[in-house]
């Protein structure tokens, strides 16, 4: 017996070809580069032709997160698409996959949907001192942009979101507070 579920390629393409029929995206899943790959994908694949013609681009998110860098290449991805996308945080939003939802020209969360915003977290084990040291500079550097990000997209300051970011535990919100934060336009 298979230990996973294999759905037949036939019925995967239609699915798919449904979708981007229906210009809908889903983000499910970890900020990591194959994901952000797909994202940037898709986003090329749905803004081929004329202009003129764009129509909006439902993204549909649920992500704990994950790499800073590879979520510095998704926000380009989402901040440059000349089509305007509608985002729907479904499920979880958290760490960097806050950002791609900030940037999102229109975001709309369900009301079951759970954020967490963080600092940067560092992943490396045996680091020497010296590195520990300068990778501290870039996190503070990360965190500052982030909250920089944050209060460009939404209705709280800089510091607001900052004071979150330098704080050393994870803050867990729901869709009430992040329409009262402007992090969303809308709850469904």
């Amino acid at each position: 017996m298979a230990d996973k579920f294999d759905m037949p390629q036939d019925i995967l393409g239609r699915y798919w070809e449904e979708e981007a029929a229906a210009r809908r995206i889903w983000f499910l899943g970890g900020v990591n580069e194959s994901n952000i790959l797909a994202l940037c994908i898709w986003l090329k694949k749905l803004t081929d032709g004329d202009p003129r013609e764009y129509q909006p681009i439902q993204l549909f998110l649920s992500s704990p997160g994950g790499s800073f860098w590879d979520g510095l290449a998704g926000v380009a991805a989402i901040e440059l698409c000349p089509a305007p996308i509608h985002t729907l945080a479904i499920g979880q939003v958290s760490s960097m996959a806050i950002s791609l939802l900030a940037v999102s020209p229109q975001r709309t969360a369900s009301r079951h949907t759970r954020f967490m915003i963080h600092s940067v977290a560092w992943d490396k084990e045996d680091t020497m001192a010296r590195d520990m040291r300068m990778a501290g500079e870039a996190m503070e550097e990360w965190d500052a942009w982030q909250a920089e990000l944050l209060a460009e997209y939404t209705k709280k300051p800089k510091k607001f979101w900052q004071a979150m970011l330098d704080d050393t535990a994870d803050h867990r919100f729901a869709a009430k507070e992040a329409l009262e934060w402007g992090l969303i336009d809308e709850i469904v």
